[in-house]
């Protein structure tokens, strides 16, 4: 429902006054009924449980003036700029930062040799802190009662997307090896991609085994991790895809050692043994397939 809008003092106030610079619009609920609210301003939900469901109806459209006037159709592709935000606004923001803007003034060819290098600093020491405020706030979400078990689940891990993430959250040592090779992955060569699987194999069965720290490392979160790994070391193949041959034997040495990890020496580790099915991860297998098939 959405008819409502047109007569809105809210968007007549983001239109027609030039003080008014934003227009946020979400679905909401009554009684059933589906219908698109708008305000002059971002109000982020105070409830743990709606940002860990997010990605359930909790995301906002934004509308946001570039200068300070009134909107019209000559001006209405130049001023205004049109951003998605979920309810827990730093999510957003590490993401953006991460994916769009870090990558684009960081590593650019031109604009990395236009933006002052402190600014390139703080660009690299904002990412890093939102990415910790993001993992520290997704651990206060696991605190949370009223939250679901799957939002718990998920909330455990918002945020790890890459092998230096998990790291980073556990602060564990028996991950140090690996985490800084993954990151800086896109500067080895296939021999040490090979030797990095071996390491990576060694540390996480060291990681699945300890017992002497409660709680043990949670299957799921191993899971997780492992596809993580998984992707990395699929797009570090789709990087260099020059050498295909080369980069389908990365992949499967990867692929076997996370499934010997999980049906071998794991599933009989009566300490902390491994209860699910033996860990293979689609998408590395089907890049595999494409690269086979392009030979």
């Amino acid at each position: 429902m959405i008819k409502h809008i047109f007569d809105s003092v809210e968007l007549s106030a983001f239109l027609d006054d030039g003080n008014c610079s934003v227009l946020a619009a979400r679905l909401e609920f009554t009684q059933d009924v589906c219908f698109i609210q708008v305000y002059n301003s971002f109000k982020p939900s105070n409830n743990a449980a709606n940002v860990v469901n997010a990605s359930g109806g909790y995301n906002w459209l934004i509308f946001f003036k570039l200068r300070p006037t009134t909107i019209n159709p000559d001006n209405l592709h130049s001023n205004v700029i049109v951003s998605s935000m979920l309810d827990f606004p730093i999510d957003t923001l590490y993401h953006s930062v991460q994916k769009v803007f870090g990558p684009v003034l960081l590593k650019d060819s031109h604009w990395n040799k236009t933006i002052d290098p402190k600014l390139q600093s703080l660009l690299v020491e904002l990412e890093a802190g939102l990415g910790s405020t993001l993992r520290k706030h997704n651990q206060f979400i696991a605190l949370d009662a009223s939250a679901s078990t799957q939002s718990l689940e998920d909330a455990s891990l918002a945020g790890i997307l890459t092998p230096m993430d998990e790291y980073k959250f556990w602060s564990d040592e028996l991950l140090q090896p690996v985490a800084n090779s993954f990151t800086n992955i896109d500067s080895l060569s296939f021999v040490e991609a090979l030797e990095l699987v071996e390491v990576t194999q060694d540390a996480l069965d060291d990681l699945w085994k300890q017992v002497e720290h409660e709680p043990v490392y949670p299957e799921k979160r191993m899971k997780h991790m492992s596809e993580v790994m998984s992707d990395s070391v699929g797009r570090f193949i789709q990087r260099k895809l020059g050498v295909l041959d080369d980069g389908v034997h990365v992949c499967e040495k990867w692929s076997s050692a996370a499934e010997m990890l999980t049906l071998q020496y794991w599933k009989n580790y009566s300490s902390h043994p491994w209860k699910g099915k033996n860990f293979s991860s689609p998408n590395l297998q089907q890049l595999i397939d494409r690269l086979e098939e392009a030979f």
